[in-house]
C-alpha cells in the first residue's frame, strides 16, 4: 500500500512547478517503468537513462517585427513585467535573446538594480525601426539602440526641448515613414506640474534626439502616412498633421465620421491605423474596421477588437483577437488583410490573437499572443489557420 500511495504523490509533486518538458523523441519520460506479469505478452520498453530532456521555449506576446540586415527580430513583452528582442533563427532552432528587460540579474537593464532610469517605469517594448543604418527597440521604458557589436544601450538623455529629462519618454508606438522616424509618445513638460508623463505628442527622431512636431491631450494611439502626411488615432478621432517645411505640425484637421457610421464612441474607437496606399483604415474596440479617403465608408465588420495594422510585401494586413470576453465565430477572428476596399480572413486561430506580420524569405510569418498579458508565439498559415511553430531547448 505504501507504493501505491506513494506513486501518485510523486507524479502530483512533479507537475507542481508548471514546467513542460519533452525528451528528445517528444515522448514522455517522467513515469518510473513497472515490470509487467511473467505472463504479460505486452513488451516492456524501459526509459534510456542517456535521453536528454528538452523545456519548452517560451515566447512573450509578441508585439513588433522587423527585418534588419538580412535577420528577422521580434519583440516579446508581457506588457509591464518583462520585454525581450528575439533574433529569429528558422523553425527548428528556438529564437536567441538580444535583449532583455525585466526584474532580475539575468536582464540586460535590471528593474532591480536601482537604476533611476527605470525607476517607475514598466518594463515593456512595443516598436522596432531602423534609422540611419542602426536598430532601435522602443516602447514605455524608454528608447535603444543595438550597437555594432550586439549589444545595447538605452537612450535616457534624449528628449525634446522643454520635457523633463528627468521623467525620460514613454513611447507608444514608433514608425518609420517616407519623411523620418516618428514616434507617438508622453512625456512630462517643465511647468506641467510634478507628474511624470502628462503629455502626449508626436515626436521626430533625429539619430541625436527627439523634436516634437505636434502636442495634444487626446491622441497618440497609434500612427500611419497616407500621401505623405501623418495620421494620428485618439479619442474617437482620426487627425491629419500638415506639416510646414518639414519642421513642425501647423494645422490639424480631425476627421470625425457621421455618427450614422457608429464611429465616433470614446477613447480607444480609433485604436488602430494603417494605410495601404489608397486609404487610411481605422479599427478599434467597435468591431468595426473603417476606411478613410476624404470621407468616410464602413470596409467591414469584425468579431473583436483590432490588434495591429500592418503592410507584409503590397497588402495591408491587421489582427483581430480572438474574443476576450465573448465566443464569437472564428470566421470573425484572426489574420485579415485589405482587399478592394474592403476585408477578407486569411487565416483563423482559435484563442491566437494575431498582433504583427511579416514577409521573410518568401513567406508570410505571424507574430501572436495567446492572452493579452502573457505568452505568445510565432505562427505560419497553413491551410487557413495559424499554425504555431513549438520551440525546445536543451
Amino acid at each position: 500500500m505504501a507504493v501505491l500511495v506513494l506513486l501518485p504523490a510523486l507524479l502530483i509533486a512533479g507537475c507542481l512547478d508548471g514546467s513542460e518538458s519533452l525528451p528528445a523523441g517528444g515522448e514522455s519520460q517522467g513515469v518510473p517503468s513497472v515490470e509487467a506479469p511473467q505472463d504479460s505478452q505486452t513488451p516492456v520498453v524501459q526509459p534510456s537513462a542517456e535521453a536528454p530532456f528538452r523545456s519548452k521555449f517560451y515566447i512573450s506576446a509578441v508585439r513588433d517585427m522587423l527585418v534588419f540586415n538580412g535577420k528577422l527580430y521580434f519583440i516579446g513583452s508581457t506588457r509591464k513585467e518583462a520585454a525581450t528582442v528575439y533574433e529569429y533563427v528558422d523553425e527548428k532552432t528556438p529564437p536567441k535573446r538580444v535583449l532583455r528587460l525585466g526584474w532580475g540579474s539575468e536582464n540586460d537593464f535590471d528593474s532591480s538594480s536601482g537604476d533611476p532610469r527605470l525607476k517607475g517605469k514598466g518594463m515593456e517594448l512595443n516598436s522596432l525601426v531602423e534609422y540611419g543604418g542602426v536598430l532601435y527597440a522602443a516602447g514605455e521604458t524608454g528608447l535603444f539602440k543595438m550597437k555594432q557589436d550586439g549589444s545595447w544601450e538605452m537612450l535616457d538623455t534624449l528628449v525634446p526641448p522643454g520635457a523633463r529629462k528627468e521623467d525620460g519618454i514613454s513611447i507608444v508606438r514608433m514608425k518609420k515613414f517616407s519623411g523620418g522616424v516618428y514616434a507617438a509618445a508622453t512625456y512630462g513638460k517643465d511647468g506641467s506640474g510634478p507628474s511624470g508623463r502628462t503629455t502626449f505628442g508626436l515626436l521626430k527622431f533625429t539619430g541625436d534626439g527627439w523634436h516634437e512636431v505636434y502636442d495634444t491631450l487626446s491622441t497618440g494611439q497609434d500612427l500611419a502616412e497616407y500621401a505623405g502626411e501623418v495620421y494620428l488615432t485618439g479619442d474617437g478621432t482620426l487627425e491629419k498633421l500638415v506639416f510646414e517645411d518639414g519642421k513642425a505640425a501647423v494645422k490639424s484637421e480631425t476627421a470625425t465620421a457621421p455618427e450614422s457610421l457608429d464611429v465616433y464612441f470614446g477613447i480607444g474607437r480609433f485604436g488602430r491605423v494603417g494605410s495601404d496606399g489608397n486609404a487610411v483604415y481605422v479599427c478599434g474596440d467597435g468591431k468595426k474596421v473603417f476606411r478613410y479617403a476624404g470621407g468616410w465608408t464602413l470596409a467591414g465588420q469584425v468579431g473583436d477588437s483590432c490588434e495591429f495594422f500592418d503592410k507584409a510585401g503590397n497588402t495591408l494586413y491587421f489582427g483581430v483577437q480572438h474574443g476576450k470576453y465573448e465566443k464569437v465565430p472564428q470566421s470573425e477572428v484572426g489574420l485579415f488583410k485589405i482587399e478592394g476596399g474592403g476585408i477578407k480572413q486569411v487565416a483563423s486561430g482559435e484563442f491566437v490573437s494575431p498582433s504583427a506580420i511579416i514577409e521573410y524569405n518568401g513567406e508570410l510569418i505571424v507574430g501572436g499572443h495567446e492572452n493579452y498579458e502573457g505568452t505568445g508565439g510565432i505562427y505560419k498559415i497553413t491551410g487557413g489557420k495559424l499554425q504555431k511553430i513549438e520551440y525546445y531547448e536543451g
